[in-house]
């Protein structure tokens, strides 16, 4: 939910693009799971599906990625503009 707004503004998803395709995967993959579960709820059908486990597994280290450069990113702002450095992360996006 923190990455969403940040990756649906066109500034970042221009500055960042594959990190944006990244989060989109995995958006995508949150969004058709929840339509899945919204359509048929039965959650133990939904652990039957075959490489469910994995895709959020995978998903979450591409999350891990996604947050680490977008941190590096903001860094090397800081580095640029000192008074960057009395902004929090969500106030400098």
């Amino acid at each position: 939910m923190y990455l969403e707004p940040i990756f649906s503004s066109g500034d970042i998803g221009m500055t960042m693009p594959q990190e944006a395709k990244a989060f989109n995967q995995v958006d995508d993959l949150w969004k058709n799971t929840m339509t899945a579960i919204h359509d048929e709820p039965g959650i133990i059908d939904l652990q039957e599906k075959e490489g469910i486990r994995d895709a959020f597994k995978e998903a979450n280290k591409k999350l891990d990625v996604i947050q680490k450069k977008l941190n590096d990113y903001l860094e090397q702002k800081r580095l640029v503009f000192a008074r960057f450095f009395f902004l929090a992360n969500e106030d400098l996006l």
